[in-house]
């Protein structure tokens, strides 16, 4: 006989607030098309989402540590961060000789990496504990997962033993993408072009992706409404935080959308006053042309084409 009454509430980590500003992020980056013109766009938007994403598991992390989240709000962080990402890179482009290039794409490259194992260690320690994990967990055979709009208990094994699964495929195809393609650099010299088929697939698995995400989500959150305590969505302090981060978001889109009327205009102005100007010869001696140059940059290229594999590709 089951012994749970409630499971206490924690809008810092589910409440409206929050998921407010992880959907719209996670919808943003998903229909936006890549582009020319919305790649500056995007890696702010996917840099967004990232770094709400990371503050939500470091949340998780340290609430764990404490015993104060329970298994709800833990399956509720980790369906949202495995639509949302949880990955942070920079997204200016600052000037540099190959070796600042060289450097700036390790530390992006190893915290790219760190964040995706971090949430990965920490989804797998989730589920395998799930029957006894943290906080009420005289509650945990209670809480409903929604798994293609059925309902079942998140404690059952075969539906762990899939997430498992799921998070191994997941964290196997982001690392062997990336290393495929600097295999596949390092070989022909450059990246080819996407194929259509492929560049066709992801414009409609991502909108799907991030629709399934948000609609399973929301009905988590109402087929286990009923073992919550009152509270779940007041507006906190963490709650109107995430609703003010989306604003920054929101400017960038909105400020896309303002130039876009001029933007053509200004890149053809660029590019006539571009052609205008008689090319200088390039005085570097063929010899030092082949040699440290050459490799540098190719390095830099590897680490930065297997850091965008990895990003995209996770969301």
């Amino acid at each position: 006989m089951s012994t749970c009454t409630t499971i206490d509430s924690n809008a810092d980590v589910s409440g409206i607030g929050i998921r407010v500003n992880l959907y719209i992020s996670m919808l943003l980056v998903a229909i936006i098309p890549e582009t020319n013109q919305t790649t500056p766009l995007l890696n702010v938007l996917v840099t967004n989402a990232g770094i709400s994403g990371l503050a939500l598991l470091i949340t998780a992390i340290v609430q764990t540590a404490q015993q104060n989240l329970s298994l709800y709000h833990a399956i509720f962080i980790i369906h949202i961060l495995f639509f949302t990402g949880v990955l942070v890179a920079p997204t200016g482009n600052y000037k540099g000789n190959i070796r600042s290039h060289l450097r700036r794409a390790i530390v992006a490259f190893i915290m790219t990496y760190g964040s995706v194992l971090l949430f990965t260690g920490y989804a797998f320690y989730i589920w395998a504990k799930a029957p006894t994990f943290g906080k009420n967990s005289e509650c945990n055979d209670q809480i409903m997962y929604v798994f293609f709009f059925a309902s079942v208990s998140a404690t059952v094994g075969w539906l762990r033993r899939l997430w498992m699964a799921g998070l191994g495929i997941t964290l196997a195809m982001l690392t062997l993408i990336p290393l495929a393609s600097c295999l596949c650099l390092y070989s022909f010299g450059g990246g080819g072009s996407r194929s259509s088929i492929r560049k066709t697939s992801i414009k409609v698995s991502k909108p799907l992706a991030a629709i399934y995400g948000v609609v399973m989500l929301e009905l988590y959150e109402k087929r286990n409404l009923h073992l919550l305590t009152s509270g779940e969505n007041d507006f906190t302090f963490g709650q109107i935080m995430a609703l003010v981060q989306i604003i920054s978001a929101l400017n960038e889109v909105f400020h896309f959308l303002l130039g876009g009327c001029t933007g053509e205009e200004e890149e053809e102005k660029d590019d006539e006053s571009t052609t205008s100007q008689p090319q200088q010869p390039d005085s570097t001696p063929p010899e030092k042309k082949g040699k440290g140059s050459s490799s540098g940059v190719l390095h830099v290229q590897i680490l930065i084409v297997a850091q965008l594999h990895f990003r995209r590709s996770f969301l």
